[in-house]
């Protein structure tokens, strides 16, 4: 199995804080804010898992402004990703996280944000990673 994670974030400190925890919990983190290049890994190489934050801001998919919900939904409507474990973060409660969006309670996972507790973080990434 893959122990690449694919990072879907547009905030600079964000993504750091992912490269580096991930890191150091032994995974490979290819980061991007770029919906269209998110197809295009997700169809073209290997994943354990994808971390998409909900309100993303310079996100776009074909030309079009997207945010994560959006993004979520695409990966789960392409037969090919949709058993790929997604996990959603947001500052958004769990109820209003997922308005909108048919949610895959049984292979992913929403984390609210502020992430503080790290080993609770990597706990829950090997979880979904070991369901998928």
């Amino acid at each position: 199995m893959s122990n690449k994670i694919l990072i879907v974030e547009d905030d600079p400190f964000t993504k750091e804080f992912y490269r580096l925890v991930l890191t150091k919990a032994g995974y490979f983190t290819y980061i991007t804010e770029n919906g269209d290049e998110v197809m295009e890994r997700l169809s073209s190489d290997s994943f354990c898992l994808v971390v998409i934050d909900i309100n993303l801001t310079k996100t776009y998919l074909n030309s079009v402004k997207i945010d994560g919900k959006v993004l979520y939904s695409k990966i789960k409507k392409n037969k090919k990703l949709n058993s790929m474990p997604v996990l959603l973060v947001t500052g958004y409660d769990y109820e209003t996280a997922k308005e909108g969006i048919f949610f895959d309670e049984k292979n992913d996972y929403i984390l609210r944000k502020p992430i503080s507790d790290l080993n609770s973080f990597i706990n829950i990434i090997r979880k979904l990673i070991d369901r998928g």
